[in-house]
């Protein structure tokens, strides 16, 4: 539907730290049967300007990758920082330059337990640029984090439909 361009968006005020309540609730018993610790951390509440439904897509594919990437017990954060939701681990990390290609369609990185098709970081980001925001990874050996960036909203914001 996104290559096609026919993706219907509902952009409306997205509370945040609800979004990373209700993404660790449908992820507890994955965190619990891989033993990755999973906790909210909410440092500054806010509500984004985004569709709902994208950003918890978004965020499922973020901690799907941090399970799947990272050593059984390692710690999985869901961060809100504002307009921001990030997903932060403390397993291995991901090496510069493969940074950038971490993002690319069809893409597994060499020596990953991945099993998928490559694609839902690419979708990922895809979505978070058609809200109006972006997706970023910043990555070191012992921590790395993927933070969706999104417009802050402003005010009452009315739900406004879009067909991408």
């Amino acid at each position: 539907r996104l290559a096609a361009g026919r993706m219907r968006l509902e952009l409306e005020g997205v509370p945040l730290a609800d979004a990373a309540r209700d993404l660790s609730a449908e992820f507890a018993a994955v965190a619990l049967r891989l033993e990755h610790p999973l906790d909210v951390v909410v440092e500054q509440d806010g509500v984004a300007f985004a569709d709902r439904e994208r950003v918890i897509q978004i965020g499922r594919a973020l901690i799907d990758n941090a399970f799947l990437h990272t050593p059984e017990g390692t710690p999985v954060r869901i961060v809100v920082r504002g307009p921001v939701l990030a997903v932060e681990d403390d397993g291995p990390g991901i090496s510069p330059e493969d940074s950038e290609q971490v993002f690319a369609r069809f893409t597994r990185l060499p020596g990953s337990r991945a099993s998928g098709t490559g694609l839902g970081l690419a979708i990922a980001r895809e979505l978070a640029e058609l809200m109006g925001g972006e997706l970023r990874l910043s990555s070191e050996p012992g921590r790395t984090v993927f933070s969706l960036e999104l417009p802050a909203a402003v005010g009452e914001v009315e739900p406004a439909p879009i067909l991408v």
